[in-house]
């Protein structure tokens, strides 16, 4: 059996794994290329590179059989293209997981016990002066923050509470998908407007 696509596909349509087991071999290193190009542009870390490859695998079987002669493209481009769709929708979950409810990785009960067997109960009760004094804090701050509508857009707005709420500059940016440099001179003016 020859190294030509076609043929392997044509085997392939007639089921012989041998074609197939071929075909991956000659798309190895192209997947891995692609799957490695991916994480270093988008500095996805913490995803698995074996896992990927095995789910490109899946990818190329599928397009094996989706592939059509009509396509006025070859093989390699077309899955290609499917893979690197492929990856982009990794991508996209990624950053919707990231964004979605960035501190609230898992729920507690108040009554769950850490190792210095205090309960969240006990370490959330606090006493009655440093409630008040947070709370003055709240209050001045809504005030202050309350005044700034008048000179600061919306995203000033939302970018000022988020940074009030204890998120950091790097966590404002991956919410708002917005740059850090753009995050920390909304934070520079809504300052400046709160102490002058």
């Amino acid at each position: 059996m020859s190294e030509n696509d076609y043929e392997l596909l044509y085997y392939c349509y007639m089921n012989d794994e041998k074609a197939f087991e071929m075909l991956q071999n000659k798309y190895r290193k192209l997947i891995y290329f692609i799957i490695n190009r991916f994480i270093e542009r988008y500095k996805l870390y913490n995803c698995d590179v074996d896992d990927i490859y095995n789910e490109s695998l899946l990818l190329l079987y599928k397009n094996i059989y989706s592939f059509k002669d009509q396509y006025s493209t070859s093989f390699k481009s077309y899955f290609t293209a499917c893979l690197n769709k492929y990856l982009a929708n990794i991508l996209r979950s990624n950053l919707a997981l990231k964004r979605s409810n960035y501190h609230n990785k898992s729920d507690y009960s108040l009554d769950y016990y850490n190792n210095d067997n205090l309960s969240f109960g006990n370490v959330i009760a606090d006493n009655r002066s440093s409630y008040i004094k947070d709370m003055n804090n709240y209050l001045y701050i809504k005030n202050e923050i309350s005044s700034l509508t008048n000179h600061i857009t919306y995203l000033e707005l939302t970018v000022f509470y988020l940074f009030v709420s204890g998120y950091s500059y790097k966590e404002i940016a991956l919410i708002l998908q917005v740059n850090i440099k753009k995050i920390e001179y909304i934070i520079r003016k809504c300052r400046k407007y709160i102490l002058y």
